[in-house]
């Protein structure tokens, strides 16, 4: 089976983030119970939003019985000067969201300031400017 799928996201206080996404490039692929789904996403707004970044509305649910940890990749300019960074999605089970886990390598914030250096585990909104693309591949079992 193909067909295309519509990201969405929420903050940590459930409110909905204004995206944009690239025409064309939000598709999957199910075999079996194997699905692979990629997209690029664009965050199209200016507001203060707070916590761990979470794409949700993939198209199947994930298997029930465990996470898969490391189910694809996924990177994106951050536009903070030449800071591209990039790591591993997480899916947890019974579910259909992506966390973005944060690279082991160190990376700067948007201040660029060495001593703000991100101490996070995963990626969070305010690791991601406005107008910035995410692209991401991810394959994962369904039940």
């Amino acid at each position: 089976e193909e067909g295309t799928w519509t990201p969405q996201m929420y903050d940590a206080n459930g409110q909905n983030v204004v995206l944009s996404v690239t025409s064309g490039s939000c598709f999957y692929t199910k075999v079996g119970r194997i699905v692979n789904a990629s997209a690029i996403i664009t965050r199209n707004e200016t507001g203060s939003r707070t916590g761990m970044l979470t794409v949700s509305h993939l198209p199947y649910t994930s298997y029930t019985a465990h996470s898969q940890l490391c189910a694809g990749t996924w990177w994106m300019d951050r536009s903070f000067g030449n800071d591209t960074v990039g790591g591993v999605c997480y899916i947890p089970g019974n579910g259909t969201r992506i966390h973005f886990v944060n690279p082991t390598a160190v990376h700067t914030n948007a201040g660029g300031d060495d001593a703000a250096k991100s101490a996070t585990r995963y990626l969070e909104y305010s690791q991601w400017a406005n107008n910035k693309h995410i692209y991401f591949n991810v394959t994962y079992m369904t039940s």
